[in-house]
């Protein structure tokens, strides 16, 4: 049902067999990314087959994995992924596999992208995966029935949507298995531990494998939902925690997943481990893995033996002995290694255990014993820095190992040496400043040597590090330097104006000891303050009276603002210029200034003819504009500033006035035209358009743009006339009467 609540990006069909030879497997899903449908994730199914024994008409193309909610077990959906890789599984040792010529297991992988879409997939207790197939190995010693025992795959999701938002969340991976077996009455350990994408914790433990609903008669079937699915029967004397019989039996660490059973029967064995992930101390999921291992009856191999004496000694190294050696000389131990079986190979390796970074050379890293009993040979050296020191010996582990099959044999051969360490005199360090400190003036250059000496002699190492600051940051130079026994580094410092403050400068120099990474050191500090120079205040005014001005705006512009700003210093030290607005750059209210530099004096023109776009609706405003002058000095008083306040206003208009209402154009010289000589005049708010002149019929009949017009009647007879006065604002209608 509701295959449509879930999008596949792969789709196939799935083929059904009859039979199957199962060795185990589990499901695996992995986030992807966030998309706009929701949660994007892929989903794998990971199955291992028995490739000696298995039905070939089992090996399916594609699988069907079913996917149900938890609360209710409600079928969600059902995905049919297809079969992505088929490969052969390896051996932790390649030359076991013709020791176990009847093992060999195949991995199937099949996977599909899906998107869990949040309309659906909502439901906060999260969804469970579930495949199932029959059957197992009809070989295996440790269930009931086991070729019609069936299997169930199974894994668990957290809610995949949380407070509004994608739940990114991958389930545990299992490692590939190696296809290694057991031999009976041999110590044998294999790693089965898992890897959270998402950093979650994992704990393992050994479950009862799942059978499913599937049958023989009925292998491949739709999985069901349920909160209990039929497990396996095991067989008499066998459980889940004792599924490989064993002294001790199978049992797997909590912690790291890792597997370990000395068995005492012979035969293949089914288990299963479950692995739950937990983010902040809950659990959000788990996942299943089913799996089997055989325990067969392996050739009998002796391990090996390692003996070693000190080069040039008669007698061998016994266990608990501590050897004694003095820097200087040859540090050697001859190492022995033999074994009863001929033809064997022997990895050798060495622990180191205090300290844990031992300096040390290994001529060979593999030796062969030819004939059983043979012995063979290596040399372990001890580096120069391989030294004891706080009166505790080194102590390291040679370990040799066989190739045996499954796990390898070997021998531990812990060593003690104690190496009479050097004497180590703590290096010395010293500057050629006097008394190590100074106070110089911004600009003046300082330089003094660091030197370094160490009587051993070892290599030696100069360093500097400012309390508070980095040396690059205030202009201050010293480059590390090395040496045998002496060394030398200058120190260089030409203060700038931002380096001035009342507190020192406090640097630390090192000289660090090289001598096998123990760094011995010693150190010395010096005091440094940059100071400005002795320096009068500079000046800065204005030609413009009382540093005010108020412009009463005409129309739309007022008179021009003009003025010099002039800056002098009475020590004729370099000096700048500066204008800067309150609130406002010079530039964006149209005020025409260019910033100063000059020796001794700086001056420059200032310019603003102020126009209404700057009122911004207002009868009033102000601009407020500081004027700075700076010398070099670096001094607290080394700047002075003149404000500078302008104020425009806009014209009070009153909008009353008295137009003629006749006139008499008979070149009298006495009202010959129409005008109004006291129309108001233009502010910022209004500005006079027009004036227009219409006859009784309603056409125009004069026009113009000017407020100082004169219409004469031109081409007109006596009668009444209309005229409209347009300001930007306001408009004024009335009539005026022509008389000849």
């Amino acid at each position: 049902m509701a295959k449509f609540y879930l999008t596949l990006l792969l789709l196939f069909s799935t083929l059904a067999a009859w039979a199957t030879h199962i060795v185990g497997g589990e499901l695996q899903v992995e986030s992807l990314r966030a998309s706009l449908y929701g949660g994007t994730h892929r989903i794998y199914l990971n199955l291992y087959f028995d490739d000696i024994n298995g039905n070939r008409g089992a090996d399916d193309p594609s699988v069907t994995i079913s996917i149900f909610r938890k609360k209710d077990n409600a079928r969600m959906s059902d995905l049919v992924m297809p079969r992505l890789t088929d490969e052969i599984i390896p051996y932790s040792n390649p030359l076991c596999s013709t020791s176990a010529a009847s093992l060999r297991t195949r991995l199937i992988r099949y996977g599909s992208e899906v998107i869990f879409r949040q309309e659906v997939f909502n439901d906060p207790d999260g969804y469970y995966l579930v495949w199932e197939r029959c059957c197992r190995n009809n070989i295996i010693n440790n269930i009931v029935s086991p070729s019609s025992a069936g299997t169930a795959f199974y894994l668990e999701m957290p809610a995949l949507y949380q407070n509004n938002r994608v739940f990114v969340n991958s389930s545990p991976r299992f490692e590939t298995v190696k296809g290694d077996f057991i031999c009976i009455n041999k110590p044998f350990t294999f790693d089965f531990s898992a890897t959270d994408a998402d950093g979650d914790s994992l704990s393992y433990s050994l479950v009862t494998p799942l059978n499913g609903y599937s049958t023989a008669a009925q292998p491949a079937p739709l999985a069901r939902g349920s909160s209990a699915y039929p497990a396996v029967s095991w067989g008499v004397g066998y459980s889940a925690t004792n599924a490989i019989p064993g002294n001790p039996p199978l049992a797997i660490d909590r912690r790291t997943g890792r597997l370990s059973v000395t068995a005492t029967q012979l035969g293949l064995y089914v288990f299963s481990v479950m692995v739950e992930e937990f983010r902040a101390g809950k659990r959000i999921g788990l996942v299943r893995r089913d799996f089997q291992l055989k325990v067969i009856d392996c050739p009998m191999s002796a391990p090996p033996r390692v003996m070693a004496r000190e080069a040039g000694k008669r007698n061998f190294y016994r266990a608990g002995e501590t050897i004694e050696m003095v820097v200087g000389q040859e540090r050697c131990l001859d190492l022995f290694f033999t074994d009863q079986d001929a033809n064997s190979r022997l990895n050798l390796k060495v622990n180191p255990l205090y300290p844990t970074l031992l300096d040390f050379k290994l001529d060979h890293s593999q030796v062969t014993i030819t004939h059983a009993g043979d012995t063979a040979k290596a040399r372990i050296c001890l580096a120069e820095c391989a030294e004891s020191f706080e009166g505790r010996p080194l102590r390291f582990q040679v370990i040799a190992s066989d190739e045996s099959c499954p796990l390898p044999q070997h021998d531990t051969l812990t060593i003690s040496v104690f190496v009479r360490p050097r004497p180590n005199l703590p290096p010395q360090i010293s500057t050629t400043l006097a008394n190590n400190r100074a106070t110089i003036a911004m600009g003046t250059p300082l330089q003094f040597n660091i030197d370094g000496l160490d009587l051993d002699p070892d290599s030696i190492r100069l360093e500097a590090r400012g309390r508070g600051f980095t040396l690059a940051s205030v202009g201050m130079t010293f480059t590390p330097s090395s040496g045998l026994g002496k060394a030398r580094s200058p120190f260089q410092w030409t203060p700038v104006c931002s380096a001035v403050r009342n507190e020192p400068y406090i640097v630390d120099f090192y000289v660090i000891d090289l001598r096998c990474g123990r760094n011995r050191r010693d150190s010395v500090s010096v005091e440094l303050k940059a100071t400005g120079r002795p320096s009068q205040r500079p000046r800065v005014e204005t030609t413009l009276a009382g540093n005010t001005a108020t412009v009463l705006l005409e129309g739309t512009t007022g008179q021009p603002v003009r003025f010099m700003v002039n800056a002098e210093d009475p020590d004729n030290d370099p000096i700048t210029l500066t204008g800067n607005g309150r609130g406002f750059t010079l530039a964006s209210a149209g005020m025409s200034w260019q910033n100063r530099s000059g020796t001794g004096k700086a001056s420059g023109p200032f310019e603003w003819i102020p126009t209404c776009a700057l009122m911004e609706g207002l009868p009033e405003k102000t601009f407020v504009i500081d004027f700075v002058t700076e010398d070099n000095s670096c001094n607290p008083n080394r700047f002075d500033t003149v404000k500078v306040e302008l104020t425009i206003r806009d014209r009070m208009v009153d909008y009353t006035f008295t137009p003629p209402n006749v006139f008499t154009p008979n070149d009298d010289g006495k009202n010959d035209y129409f005008s109004i000589d006291d129309l108001p005049l233009d502010n910022c708010l209004e500005q006079f358009e027009f004036v227009e002149i219409y006859n009784r019929w309603g056409k125009q009949i004069f026009r113009d743009t000017k407020p100082t017009f004169r219409w004469t009647g031109e081409n007109t007879s006596t009668g009444q006339f209309y005229y409209l006065i347009k300001y930007s604002k306001r408009q004024f209608k009335g009539v005026v009467n022509l008389l000849r």
